[in-house]
């Protein structure tokens, strides 16, 4: 742990000389150790997968399969993979054995997060950034203005030719995660080009705004499997998808009552919109205009259904 530590001190300078550039062989490897170093760092979330036994994960934390459920909100029905769950303090010093692989690092760090903690009724509103500039501007303004914050997946690209925008974005208070370089379908690519398009990013995004884009990032167009999702992990990644995608970029133009209706209204077969939505994470796309006009409405009429507005970071903190 120190030797990496000390790696990634003397090796920043050579990092910080390939912002927003095609990152050469030398440049890469030193990316790639201060990524190691600051992955072993990192201590997320819990998140639930189908293959985990619920009742053996209530016994490690010294609970029943019901008073776990309780405490997250959650029903049979309404608990899937990619669920964050809030777990009892004593569940660390509890587990043991066989129940140890429910906690592991490795293991949680490659997990996709779906959706945030239950039980709070709040929202992180999520804007991917990677195409046009487009109402960039305009969405900070209204976000500003309704006193909203906001996440925000942007690629390497897009900060490069956007700058001031991105700078913008930080100062305002809305957190910057990673979302690739050049917005590629990441199944089609091999490892280390899986690692470049993660580390280009969180460069060049380190340099314009001082802060890092880990442990968080998002696929375009949510192309991912196992694999990506692995070797994103090993980088110090951890994939966050989405609860409800907005549809603001996908197939014909949408008009703002259309997204409107569709984020205030949303649900599924087992929930309807007030439990639906409580730890939603929605996505939405930062130069889309029929979002910038929906967004007040949106805000309007989630805030009367009881909801707040957080960042990514404290809807999945317990």
């Amino acid at each position: 742990m120190k030797l990496f530590a000390i790696l990634g001190e003397s090796l920043k300078s050579l990092g910080a000389s390939l912002v927003c550039r095609d990152v050469s062989v030398v440049g890469f490897l030193a990316l790639i150790l201060v990524a190691n170093y600051a992955w072993a760092e990192f201590e997320g979330p819990y998140v639930y997968a189908a293959s985990d036994s619920f009742p053996a994960i209530a016994r490690a934390c010294g609970s029943s399969t019901e008073e776990l459920l309780q405490l997250n909100h959650l029903t049979w029905e309404s608990l899937r993979d990619g669920q964050v769950l809030r777990l009892p303090s004593n569940c660390a010093s509890s587990s043991s054995g066989s129940h140890l692989r429910f906690f592991s690092p490795d293991s949680q760090m490659s997990r996709e997060i779906w959706r945030g903690l239950r039980g709070g009724k709040r929202i992180a509103l999520t804007f991917d950034a990677g195409g046009e500039l487009g109402s960039a501007w305009e969405l900070l303004d209204v976000l500003s203005s309704h006193h909203v914050p906001a996440t925000f997946f942007v690629t390497g690209s897009f900060a490069r030719r956007h700058p001031e925008w991105t700078k913008a974005t930080v100062r305002a208070g809305h957190p910057i995660h990673n979302h690739s370089w050049s917005h590629p379908y990441f199944t089609k690519l091999p490892d280390a080009d899986i690692r470049r398009e993660l580390e280009q990013t969180e460069e060049c995004l380190r340099e314009l705004t001082g802060k890092t884009t880990r442990p968080y990032w998002r696929p375009p167009y949510g192309d991912r499997n196992s694999r990506v999702l692995k070797v994103a992990a090993q980088a110090g990644f951890r994939s966050v998808y989405w609860t409800l995608d907005s549809l603001d970029s996908y197939g014909d133009e949408k008009s703002p009552s259309f997204l409107i209706q569709r984020v205030t209204t949303a649900k599924s077969a087992a929930e309807g919109p007030a439990e639906f939505l409580d730890g939603a994470i929605i996505l939405m796309h930062s130069n889309v205009h029929a979002t910038v006009e929906a967004l007040p409405e949106i805000i309007a009429r989630l805030r009367q259904q009881g909801f707040s507005f957080v960042r990514l970071h404290e809807l999945l903190a317990p």
